[in-house]
């Protein structure tokens, strides 16, 4: 930085930018609001000439939809050892919010169907 005082050129030290809070450039962000603040120190005599604080938000889902819709009739196949665990994926509707391990599928396996007893959604008998 360089100054005229009284037709005299002075070369100054420039300031110096440290940041205070926050991920450093080149960080992953996770996902949701991380605060970056800034101060602009003084070189002379190390006072904070100017503080910046801005917010960095990560959606992880652009354009979500508010609403998860349950299927009322799933076909499933077995594999080659007859086994299969159904899951929320395979049962519900809607955005891609990577919670189906959130929730636990259950079926009714006995006659009338309905009333229970419910146990885990899992099929291996060919």
């Amino acid at each position: 930085m360089i100054q005229r005082l009284n037709g005299t050129t002075l070369q100054l030290l420039p300031p110096t930018i440290v940041q205070t809070s926050g991920l450093p450039s080149g960080s992953t962000f996770p996902i949701g609001t991380t605060t970056n603040c800034f101060d602009l120190i003084n070189p002379t005599d190390g006072s904070i000439v100017e503080s910046c604080c801005f917010d960095i938000n990560v959606i992880e889902f652009p354009n979500p939809i508010s609403s998860l819709v349950c299927n009322d009739l799933v076909y499933i196949s077995l594999d080659e050892d007859c086994d299969y665990c159904l899951g929320a994926d395979g049962v519900l509707e809607g955005g891609p919010y990577h919670c189906y391990d959130d929730y636990i599928v259950e079926v009714d396996k006995t006659l009338p169907y309905g009333n229970g007893p419910w146990v885990p959604a899992c099929f291996n008998k060919c």
